[in-house]
């Protein structure tokens, strides 16, 4: 029995990845132009928890975290 998943093309599968991949930026760059002070503020404070939280208990790099809170901080100072 074949499933829907099977029967795609490898260039088709490329194709609807590069879509997803599209919808998601544009999700996320409306989302991030939406961001007011406070939600951006109180946003920053939680990434610093992930930093805390992916350093301290998962032994992990907190690259991600840090970069997502720094954009949110930038975001809230600019929006003050």
């Amino acid at each position: 029995m074949t499933t829907a998943i099977n029967r795609i093309r490898p260039r088709a599968m490329v194709l609807l990845w590069a879509g997803q991949v599209v919808l998601a930026v544009q999700f996320a760059m409306a989302g991030a132009v939406k961001l007011a002070g406070g939600p951006a503020l109180g946003l920053a404070g939680l990434m610093a928890g992930a930093v805390v939280t992916s350093v301290a208990i998962l032994h992990a790099d907190p690259w991600l975290p840090l970069a997502l809170g720094t954009v949110a901080g930038l975001i809230a100072g600019s929006r003050r």
